[in-house]
Parts: structure tokens; C-alpha cells; sequence
């Protein structure tokens, strides 16, 4: 039972991580036509390495995000640094250093310290590419909506008396887990398509 809850936690991983990488790492198109991620429309795709001076780039990209059918800011920032696993090792270094690599004195404090969390992203083959999103209790960026709760429904024919468990000694086991993803907000988004 355990093996299937988490492969069915798994599942709901891989459905969020599929809308980074789908079309080629754009995402999925809006109703708007454009792509989830889009430089010229939605102002959230770069090309850029992961680096402490890129993230910085992106918080201002994030922050200068606008409302819709406004030129007023939103000022979001992101909390979350989503990365592959051959880049987590770079983005825990930018997150918990004590001093900024980006200056030479070795006395300069790291002022972007601790301001993200590292998600390390199983199911991503591309080692460059890294991505960036806010809080979703400031701006949701993906949306899951759950039919039966948010924990797998798991189901045992464990009876003795019918079923296969009389008939054969065979314990049956199964898990429900019905859910739907999509994009709440792409304000709340930014990925760095790197090649």
C-alpha cells in the first residue's frame, strides 16, 4: 500500500512537471494562444544559466510582472527554485552561502541568502534548464484540484471470507487518485529554456 501511494504521488509530480517541459520546454498554450512560457507575450523565458547574478535577473523579471489590463506592478517574487538534479548542487550554493559570489572582497554578505527554497525535479532530463516560481499564497501559478481529497484512495479486498482473498489466499490492492492540473496564474512562473 505504501509503494502505491507514493507511486501515485509520483504520478501527480510527473502531470506539474510535464507543463515545464511540454512543447519543447514552453509549456502548454493558454487560452491567450501563446505559450505558458513566452519571452515576447508573457515576459517569463530566458536562456540563462543558473547563477546568483541570474536569479537575481529573474526576481526583477517576476517583480515587474504586471496586473492584468494594468501597468501597475504585481511586485511578486519567487520562493521556489526549481532545478534537475545536476544542477541542485549550483542553486543550494546560491541559497545558503554566506557571502556573494558575485563580488571579489570575501566580506560581502549575501543578501539573496535563504530567499528560496531548492525543488529538486525528478522527472527532468534537461541537466541546464531551471525554473522559478512564487508562493502560491501570493500568486498561484499551478492549480490542482482534487476528487477525492488531496491523499491517494487505497483499497484492500483483504476479507477472508470472499472474494480472491477465500478463493485463492490472493489480497487485492488498488489506488484511486483523481486529480486535474492546470495553470492558475503564468504571472507566477519563469523558466530558463539554457542550451
Amino acid at each position: 500500500p505504501r509503494k502505491l501511494g507514493l507511486a501515485a504521488n509520483r504520478t501527480l509530480a510527473a502531470a506539474v512537471a510535464a507543463l515545464f517541459t511540454s512543447s519543447s520546454g514552453t509549456g502548454p498554450t493558454l487560452a491567450d494562444g501563446n505559450h505558458l512560457f513566452d519571452a515576447g507575450n508573457h515576459s517569463n523565458l530566458g536562456t540563462t544559466a543558473l547563477s546568483a547574478n541570474e536569479w537575481d535577473a529573474v526576481i526583477q523579471a517576476m517583480f515587474q510582472q504586471t496586473e492584468y489590463h494594468s501597468s501597475k506592478p504585481l511586485g511578486i517574487r519567487p520562493r521556489y527554485c526549481l532545478v534537475p538534479i545536476e544542477l541542485e548542487k549550483t542553486a543550494l550554493g546560491i541559497f545558503t552561502t554566506t557571502t556573494d559570489p558575485a563580488f571579489s572582497e570575501a566580506n560581502r554578505v549575501a543578501i539573496r541568502r535563504d530567499v528560496a527554497s531548492v525543488i529538486t525535479v525528478p522527472e527532468w532530463t534537461d541537466a541546464n534548464d531551471w525554473a522559478a516560481c512564487t508562493d502560491p499564497n501570493d500568486l498561484e501559478g499551478i492549480c490542482i484540484g482534487y476528487r477525492f481529497g488531496r491523499s491517494p484512495e487505497l483499497f484492500i479486498a483483504d476479507s477472508p471470507l470472499m472474494g480472491s482473498m477465500f478463493t485463492n489466499d490472493e489480497m487485492r490492492i488498488k489506488v484511486r487518485f483523481v486529480y486535474a492540473v492546470g495553470i492558475g496564474d503564468y504571472r507566477a512562473l519563469y523558466k530558463e529554456n539554457v542550451s
